[in-house]
């Protein structure tokens, strides 16, 4: 009988040992913390304030570019995550970017940062997947917040929580928004952002929350 517990003992202890095994992750302990963060983390928010300016900016595709080249995008190991030309065809279920219309060539990728020769990308805005493109691919051009924003056809808002104001002030007029008019971005000062309707009229309004979420939908086109 004794014989027989010390057997089950000591299969009990060879059971949890391999338990253990198997849920113990070994890591190399000179290598930088950032080393070991996978590909595809999730993040929680578009940004965050970082002196009064937001920390991701946007990689957009050049106009200049030819539907014939191939545009590729990295895991984070340096390997191929997919190489495609960006025509009017294009469909790719794994890639929901900022900006998205192959018609018209547009993609705009949220970026994340730029390190070690590529800039940290958003593939999926609803999975919040990250990937990689390099620095040296001519194909794009990296553009700041206030950049971006200046560079699109129009801005829509909430006029409800950011109304449109006669001057930057929080303090100042608020003015009845024209809901059959487009509002063009014209200059950002601070966290306000100048714009213009289709009667010339000019009026401020806020581009990002306390947050440092943008807070305006952009349109790319009429």
């Amino acid at each position: 009988m004794r014989i027989l517990l010390n057997l089950v003992l000591i299969f009990i202890i060879i059971s949890c040992k391999e338990k253990v095994k198997k849920n113990f992750l070994i890591v190399d302990i000179n290598k930088k913390q950032e080393e070991f963060v996978k590909p595809d983390i999730k993040i929680k928010s578009d940004s965050i304030l970082q002196s009064g300016i937001t920390k991701f900016g946007f990689l957009v595709l050049k106009n200049s570019y030819n539907s014939e080249q191939k545009l590729v995008v990295y895991n984070f190991d340096g390997s191929t995550w997919k190489s495609f030309n960006y025509n009017d065809s294009f469909s790719d279920n794994q890639i929901n970017p900022y900006g998205f219309k192959p018609e018209t060539r547009l993609l705009v990728f949220k970026c994340l940062k730029k390190k070690d020769g590529y800039f940290y990308i958003i593939v999926d805005e609803e999975k919040n997947s990250i990937k990689y493109i390099k620095e040296a691919d001519k194909n794009f051009e990296y553009q700041t917040p206030e950049e971006h924003i200046l560079s699109v056809f129009s801005v829509e808002f909430d006029d409800i929580l950011n109304p449109l104001r006669l001057n930057h002030d929080d303090k100042s007029e608020i003015s009845p928004t024209d809901k059959n008019s487009f509002y063009y971005p014209i200059k950002i000062e601070g966290n306000w952002l100048l714009v213009e309707d289709d009667k010339k009229q000019n009026f401020w309004i806020k581009w990002y929350d306390e947050k440092g979420n943008i807070i305006l939908k952009l349109y790319y086109d009429a």
